[in-house]
């Protein structure tokens, strides 16, 4: 699990898999490119057994349409913000500048490009022979592709007609963009533009040709059903953990505590100025880790703790510091008792129970209690307070749409990396509280929120009400159109061929890659109609990407 997008507990580790998918036998509702498998005979777009992990019990909100957009007819003031994130300016680029792009990509995720051959689209890993990328993950191009196809196809039908000229364009899909350009300046204005379907620096000067598109858990879930079939899908209706949450349930009633569960996952480990924190990952758990010493033993639990927490602060994931907060608080009860029993502790952070990371039983057996009962999301909705910690990308992909719909209110992990919608949308004391990285205020914003309960239940209804929009045709549609329409657009007009190539043919673009020591190694391909993905082990799944237009 290398971005850890969803700290839901159980599906914490659904990048660990090529690909997975929530079964719910109920009438055998499947998505309209599926096919529904039956006595064991396994569909096209099912992968096989040692590639599937079904996940069960996991109910869905199949939302009214015309619920949601009641709801946005009273909410349309506060929604309409800026779409600061999109831009508006494209430099002139050709292979080139994609060749010079993809040689700074550095980390653990290969760049792609999105390729028109003349005839059809073609989509590659576009790897330097100097840098090793040691994650590829084909399932994510399953669904985005598509959308890119059939949006290039729908602006621009001249451009991409049979025996037109080549077209690339280059695109990453990696947990976030990892680049050398974050240590060392880069003249980006050589580069090409870079679609991102994940996590981007927050600080757009470092890659100003950078533009973030929607993660995969949107793309999967929402945007791609909803593009493809509007009228069966006229809002998102299967993203996993929006659960019929009981929206008319008292806010003060809600459990005051800081809640969450997920997994023991590292925090934006390829960046340098973070290597520091990610260190309990890396080092022993013996005692001269703990800071221990012969006279421990006259010392109580809380004490030997504090040891370690001051002693190792510096050096553990914002995660690590949730719980290591937690820690704390529990023991420091028990040494209290009196002091602390008529009320519950602030935070209740943990890692779920697990047989299967070790890492956590040097603590447990020390008598630092840093795991917990899992909490799934419906009972995480009944809580008052919700965080979403970053993981391995800086943002958790499902934890925050899915936590800002519930009717607490979202403790948003505010780090140096960003997703698609977080700085046009999301707002301190508007409709969350923001928490610093290393969680230094995250104390702060709790004594506000418990000391201004009509304000905090006044946010935290409006984040639900923007998750609620977030999830609706009318978002997506401005969404769609905002990325996959006008931006697109300015690419397709931007590229150019390369002047130094003797011939503008696929054949000869794919001889200088390898003339200039890249290595293409071709992931999907499309026909007229649909695009199929190499996913290993026989399993070619499709996907279309005609859209269906409403009746």
């Amino acid at each position: 699990n290398s971005h850890n997008d969803d700290d839901m507990t159980e599906e914490s580790n659904e990048r660990n898999k090529p690909f997975s998918r929530s079964v719910v036998i109920i009438l055998a509702v499947v998505a309209t490119t599926t096919i529904v498998t039956h006595l064991g005979v396994r569909s096209a777009n099912e992968p096989p057994s040692s590639l599937r992990r079904q996940r069960e019990g996991r109910r869905q909100l199949h939302l009214d349409p015309r619920t949601v957009e009641l709801k946005l007819d009273q909410t349309q003031n506060w929604i309409a913000k800026s779409d600061s994130s999109v831009i508006t300016t494209i430099n002139v680029y050709n292979q080139t500048s994609i060749e010079e792009t993809a040689k700074h990509f550095t980390g653990s995720f290969v760049p792609r490009i999105l390729v028109f051959d003349g005839e059809t689209f073609q989509f590659f890993n576009l790897q330097h022979k100097s840098i090793s990328y040691p994650r590829v993950y084909n399932d994510r191009a399953m669904k985005a592709v598509p959308l890119l196809v059939g949006a290039l196809k729908n602006i621009a039908p001249d451009r991409f007609k049979k025996n037109a000229p080549p077209f690339q364009l280059v695109y990453a899909d990696g947990d976030s963009v990892q680049s050398d350009c974050f240590q060392d300046e880069c003249n980006t204005n050589q580069f090409a533009p870079l679609l991102a379907f994940g996590s981007v620096p927050r600080d757009k000067t470092i890659f100003s040709n950078l533009q973030v598109f929607p993660v995969k858990a949107y793309i999967f879930s929402c945007l791609y059903d909803w593009k493809m079939n509007e009228e069966k899908y006229p809002s998102c209706t299967n993203w996993l953990e929006q659960l019929e949450y009981d929206q008319e349930v008292d806010f003060h009633s809600l459990t005051p505590q800081i809640i969450w569960r997920g997994a023991n996952h590292g925090f934006l480990m390829d960046q340098t100025q973070f290597r520091k924190s990610n260190r309990v990952f890396f080092m022993s758990k013996d005692s001269a880790y703990f800071g221990e010493d012969s006279n421990d033993s006259k010392e109580s639990t809380y004490e030997r703790f504090m040891k370690l927490k001051q002693l190792r602060w510096d050096e553990v994931t914002p995660r690590w510091r949730g719980v290591l907060l937690t820690v704390e608080e529990e023991l420091r009860r028990q040494e209290e008792p009196l002091s602390s029993s008529k009320s519950l502790p602030w935070i209740n952070v943990k890692f779920p129970k697990s047989k299967d990371d070790k890492r956590l039983d040097a603590f447990l057996e020390r008598g630092f209690p840093v795991t917990g009962d899992t909490i799934e999301a419906d009972a995480q909705s009944r809580y008052k307070y919700l965080i979403d910690f970053g993981g391995g990308g800086g943002t958790t992909w499902r934890g925050t749409l899915t936590k800002l719909k519930m009717p607490g209110l979202l403790f948003h992990h505010s780090t140096p990396f960003v997703d698609w919608f977080y700085e046009d949308y999301l707002q301190d004391r508007v409709n969350c509280l923001f928490v610093n990285w290393d969680l230094s205020n995250l104390k702060e914003q709790y004594d506000w929120a418990e000391s201004h309960p009509e304000e905090a239940k006044r946010i935290a209804e409006q984040g639900t009400k923007l998750a609620t929009y977030l999830f609706s045709s009318a978002y997506m549609s401005k969404l769609y159109d905002n990325l996959f329409v006008n931006y697109l657009k300015e690419v397709v007009n931007a590229y150019k061929e390369d002047e130094t190539m003797e011939n503008s043919n696929w054949e000869s673009m794919k001889s200088q890659y390898e003339q200039n020591g890249f290595q293409l190694t071709q992931i999907t391909t499309c026909d007229d109609f649909d695009c199929v993905t190499d996913m290993g082990e026989g399993w070619k799944p499709k996907f279309t990407y005609i859209s269906k237009k409403r009746s």
